[in-house]
């Protein structure tokens, strides 16, 4: 279920240890979602086992940027 609500979700910026996750104003009802404590703490791992221990995690209400389409959700 998750993967669905990042599937309209793009990358803001990755500086400084922190990564912020933009969230088009149209399905900022799914930023809601997944901005949960269990959540942020997954994501963290998975960016410490790809080697980027330590990082935050961030998500805000952005335009989509020209050109991004969202990912394909595969069953």
């Amino acid at each position: 279920m998750m993967k669905g609500y990042f599937a309209q979700a793009f990358p803001v910026s990755f500086a400084k240890n922190v990564l912020t996750v933009g969230f088009d104003p149209e399905f900022a009802d799914q930023m809601d979602l997944v901005n949960a404590p269990q959540t942020v703490a997954l994501l963290q791992t998975k960016l410490g086992e790809f080697g980027h221990p330590g990082t935050a995690v961030k998500f805000v209400k952005a335009e989509r940027p020209g050109g991004w389409t969202a990912a394909p959700l595969q069953a």
